[in-house]
C-alpha cells in the first residue's frame, strides 16, 4: 500500500471521482433520452392527414454516447421506413416500408393491397416556393405477400432534377395512394416530404 500512496492524492482522487460522476450522468440521461417515443402530425392538407412516428437509437463508444432520431411517416397501416420525413434524397431512389394491417382495427382503416400491388407513388416539387407540381406519373408499389397480414414494400421513383432546374435543398413530397378497387372509392394517401440533396 506504501508504494500506492503517491498515486492517492486527494487532487487525483477528486479529479477521478468526477470523471465517474459525469460517464454516469450521461449514462443515465441517454437511457433516458431513448427510451422516449415521441408522436407528432404532418399535415399537408385538411383531407390528408399522417402521422409521423419518431424512432431513437443509441450507440455507445468508448468516449461518448450517439442518439440519433428517426421519423417514419405512416398512416392506415402504410409505415415507410424510407426515406425518413424531413432527410435529404437523391435520386433513383427506391421508397421501402412496411404494410401491416394487423392493427386496421385500432387504426379505423387498413392499406388496400392485392396482386402484389400497394397502390401508387408519386413525386412532387416545389421550386421557389411555387405550388406543388409533378415530377412524373404514378409507379406501382410492388408489396411482399397479398395474404399476410404485414409485409413489405418498395416503390422505385425517379426525377431528372437537373432538367427540372431542382436545386439542392428543394422540398420533395412522394405521395403514397392506396390500391382502389371495387370496395375502395376514396383511396388513401400519405404524404411524405422530403428535400433534395
Amino acid at each position: 500500500m506504501e508504494k500506492y500512496k503517491k498515486y492517492l492524492t486527494v487532487s487525483n482522487l477528486t479529479i477521478a471521482g468526477v470523471v465517474l460522476v459525469l460517464l454516469v450522468s450521461v449514462i443515465v440521461y441517454a437511457t433516458k433520452s431513448s427510451n422516449k417515443g415521441e408522436r407528432s402530425a404532418i399535415v399537408e392538407n385538411s383531407s390528408n392527414v399522417a402521422t409521423s412516428t419518431t424512432a431513437t437509437s443509441s450507440v455507445k463508444t468508448k468516449t461518448a454516447i450517439v442518439t440519433t432520431k428517426v421519423s417514419y411517416a405512416s398512416k392506415c397501416g402504410l409505415v415507410v421506413t424510407y426515406p425518413t420525413v424531413d432527410s435529404k434524397v437523391s435520386f433513383p431512389l427506391t421508397a421501402k416500408g412496411i404494410v401491416d394491417n394487423s392493427n386496421a382495427d385500432k387504426l379505423g382503416c387498413s392499406w388496400n393491397q392485392a396482386l402484389s400491388r400497394g397502390g401508387t407513388a408519386q413525386v412532387f416539387y416545389n421550386l421557389r416556393k411555387q405550388g406543388w407540381k409533378e415530377a412524373g406519373i404514378p409507379v406501382p408499389i410492388f408489396i411482399g405477400s397479398d395474404v399476410a397480414s404485414s409485409t413489405t414494400f418498395s416503390a422505385p421513383l425517379n426525377i431528372h432534377a437537373d432538367a427540372l432546374g431542382l436545386t439542392s435543398g428543394t422540398p420533395i413530397k412522394i405521395t403514397f395512394t392506396e390500391l382502389t378497387d371495387l370496395n375502395v372509392t376514396q383511396p388513401d394517401t400519405l404524404d411524405l416530404q422530403v428535400f433534395l440533396k
